[in-house]
């Protein structure tokens, strides 16, 4: 299983945008509900500029919390 942020900030390092941004999607779908990396996935899809994803993802993560 991948550890959430592993890979994502040394490939956005090393201007791999495609790469980091699909280790985003696997660590999503191995936890779909974490909500770092609905959060920091959200700020990766900006550089792509997908901003209906980063909506949806930013609106998902505050749902994923105890305090909801």
């Amino acid at each position: 299983m991948l550890k959430p942020g592993a890979g994502k900030t040394t490939f956005l390092e090393l201007g791999e945008k495609e790469k980091a941004l699909n280790v985003f999607r696997m660590l999503l779908e191995s936890d779909p509900d974490h909500l770092n990396s609905l959060l920091s996935g959200g700020d990766l899809l900006c550089k792509f500029a997908k901003y209906g994803e980063v909506f949806k993802y930013h609106l998902r993560a505050p749902e994923t919390q105890p305090w909801k």
